[in-house]
């Protein structure tokens, strides 16, 4: 998949005329980020225009699934911008019997302006029912997320 240049442009008029301290998101079907264990070829094609252009408005969360594989992490991993961080948070599969390697899960993505932490949950089959398995914490500063 992939992100057209109109897409992005509407994205950033629609990000940059959002007055802080609003969390602006952007969700996609193709992620803009993943594990090393996924194929490059599942990243979203020109997530990197994408990426320099929101950054400029202050983009805070982009969110995607496709892959089903859970992922958390800053856009500093993959993508140098001479703005500021977001976070790339992407999905698992939370309730399908076609969950590929990974079991089925799902992520709760608490916003606070100063901090993001995405709480990931597991599918315990023995217990039927959902478990955490770790939080990650993003502090805000004035470079963006980390």
């Amino acid at each position: 998949g992939w992100i057209s240049n109109s897409q992005i442009d509407r994205a950033r008029r629609f990000f940059c005329g959002i007055a802080a301290p609003r969390t602006k998101v952007l969700v996609t079907h193709h992620p803009f980020d993943f594990p090393e264990t996924v194929a490059e070829r599942h990243l979203l094609r020109h997530a990197r225009h994408a990426i320099d252009a929101l950054a400029s408005c202050d983009a805070d969360l982009y969110l995607a699934g496709h892959v089903h594989v859970p992922f958390a992490g800053s856009t500093a991993r993959r993508y140098k911008t001479a703005h500021r961080t977001a976070l790339i948070v992407q999905a698992g599969t939370a309730v399908s019997t076609r969950t590929r390697s990974e079991p089925n899960s799902f992520n709760l993505i608490c916003v606070d302006r100063s901090l993001i932490t995405v709480r990931h949950y597991v599918w315990d089959r023995a217990m039927a029912e959902f478990l955490v398995t770790g939080d990650r914490q993003f502090h805000h500063s004035d470079h963006g997320w980390q």
